[in-house]
């Protein structure tokens, strides 16, 4: 019947909470909308890792403030990218052993960019370790374990072969520091071959 509809409540409540949940696995795997890894390597084959990409991407889109101010400083760096003609891809997606998405501001060629917020990323010219930042949902991070999360994705990078840069909204907000950071992008997209010629007329 339309009106019911089997929901991971209804089964935990049938079956138990064990039983229950893998009852809700199958129902979900058997739909097609399993969250699991294998599932997407067993109906898309060669093109699982960009199926489960887009699946996150689409997910994140719905959960990124366009009022942020990590989301901002990504339209700045976009904007004088596309403006000096250079290759770039943006949300780059570099996969864990446990196949958990790990996504990186923008890629020119094998040099990853990393645009680090004050609050969201804790900066240490501004927090000690000890303190604790208030994201929303959450009861408080501490800042150091802002910078563990973050040293593990700087790893990922550089054992997946990357060179990986940050850049602080401190920076990119000061003038001075911006027109650094500006020649810099420059000489990285001349170093990897990232500046399309033909449209630089």
């Amino acid at each position: 019947s339309d009106l019911f509809k089997v929901t991971e409540k209804y089964c935990i409540r049938k079956y138990g909470e064990e039983k229950g949940k893998q009852m809700w696995d199958k129902i979900k795997y058997d739909r097609g909308k399993s969250s699991r890894y294998e599932y997407y390597v067993e109906k898309y084959g060669d093109e699982a890792p960009q199926k489960w990409a887009e699946r996150f991407q689409s997910k994140n889109k719905h959960c990124n403030s366009k009022s942020s101010s990590i989301s901002s400083l990504n339209k700045i760096i976009e904007e004088f990218l596309n403006q000096n003609n250079i290759e770039f891809e943006s949300e780059f997606v570099l996969w864990e052993i446990n196949y958990h998405p790990r996504y990186y501001d923008f890629k020119i060629g094998n040099i990853l960019i990393e645009l680090n917020g004050t609050f969201w990323h804790a900066d240490p010219r501004k927090y000690k370790e000890t303190d604790i930042l208030k994201f929303p949902g959450t009861e408080g991070v501490l800042a150091k374990d802002i910078w563990e999360k973050d040293k593990r994705k700087k790893n990922l990078a550089l054992n997946n072969g990357y060179q990986i840069i940050y850049y602080w909204e401190l920076e990119i907000t000061n003038k001075n520091e911006f027109d650094k950071i500006k020649e810099e992008l420059i000489n990285y997209a001349i170093s990897e071959n990232k500046i399309n010629k033909k449209d630089s007329n």
